[in-house]
């Protein structure tokens, strides 16, 4: 990736996979990151509870996350000289061969006010995948550390491409009730990546892993 310079209170807008996308945009930006609400809102975490938080069933309590919206919290760390915020939209890691469906944090946000930047995370491998979902993050680095190559391909949309208004007919293909500007983002992310947007989304990965842990709890149990 090509670097730009980032500004205080500038969004990073990105995709996620695995607790490596956290560790190089850490090391890469030095950034805010943030804990996202059912209802779009945002409240800071430090970059060791992002770490951690990642393959934990996603939470169910966060319809009322009691925080800042999103221009409100940039425009605090512009104000104060802070460092740029790390946006996850989709709320949790997916398995990176499709977009989940984004929460409401990016609704009705302001492009032309604040500075976005878009970053597509890819990861090539040869056996074991760097997506990380559910389990043991040790077992999971000791596989990645197991296998020969790990390929990290970052890729970035410069800030006037996001900043462009959408016409006319994309307003028209909005059928989905979602908001334009989350649209937008979703759309230039996914094509930036080559995959597909989701209908699925962080509910629905909470739903399916609660299962999981059921059905294996009970798998367990008849064994003895």
């Amino acid at each position: 990736m090509q670097d730009v310079k980032i500004l205080p209170g500038e969004i990073l807008v990105a995709n996620h996979i695995s607790y490596i996308d956290i560790f190089y945009l850490a090391a890469k930006f030095a950034p805010t990151f943030v804990e996202i609400g059912d209802n779009g809102t945002v409240s800071p975490i430090s970059t060791w509870k992002a770490i951690a938080d990642v393959g934990l069933t996603p939470k169910k309590d966060l319809k009322n996350l009691n925080g800042l919206s999103l221009e409100e919290l940039a425009s605090k760390l512009k104000t104060s000289g802070g460092g740029p915020i790390v946006v996850f939209p989709e709320g949790t890691t997916s398995n990176g061969r499709g977009l989940l469906k984004f929460l409401p944090v990016l609704n009705s946000l302001d492009l032309s006010k604040f500075r976005i930047q878009l970053i597509g995370l890819k990861y090539e491998f040869e056996e074991f995948s760097p997506s990380f979902t559910v389990g043991s993050k040790l077992f999971h680095m000791f596989g990645l550390l197991s296998q020969f190559g790990n390929f990290l391909e970052v890729k970035q949309l410069p800030v006037d491409e996001v900043r462009e208004t959408p016409n006319n007919q994309k307003i028209a293909e909005l059928s989905n009730g979602e908001d334009l500007v989350t649209n937008k983002i979703g759309t230039l992310l996914s094509q930036m990546l080559r995959i597909r947007r989701l209908g699925l989304g962080r509910d629905d990965k909470s739903d399916f892993l609660e299962y999981y842990s059921e059905n294996t709890s009970r798998k367990k149990i008849k064994s003895k």
